[in-house]
């Protein structure tokens, strides 16, 4: 990146990820993103809304599951956190990224622990 790139750059994530929508509305990563961008921000209901509009574009990813289980599980719905992470789980399991799949499947259980302690 130049420097003027660099002073250009948005500082503010969240309206750089509503940038990524716009213009690609499609993207399942898009709205990964806009989901965590919600979580830091705790705006839980917002964050799933994100996490499942990311998993309806993509019902393979792990990343959308994952997220959506932590968002659940910040707000309270323990039910709903575990059906996520088990999703994540199973998706892990026939995920073609070896590494990825084994780093989500030990976090979605980790996760899962939380939840049941």
């Amino acid at each position: 990146m130049t420097k003027k790139q660099i002073e250009e750059a948005p500082t503010d994530f969240f309206a750089a990820h509503q940038q990524e929508i716009t213009t690609h509305p499609t993207s399942p990563v898009a709205y990964v993103d806009k989901g965590w961008s919600h979580y830091s921000r705790h705006e839980f209901d917002q964050a799933m809304a994100a996490f499942e509009q990311a998993a309806s574009l993509d019902n393979q990813s792990i990343d959308a599951q994952y997220g959506l289980g932590m968002a659940a599980r910040a707000k309270g719905d323990k039910a709903r956190a575990r059906q996520a992470f088990e999703k994540a789980l199973a998706l892990a399991e026939t995920s073609l990224d070896v590494a990825k799949a084994t780093m989500m499947r030990r976090m979605t259980r980790s996760a899962l622990k939380g939840i049941e302690e």
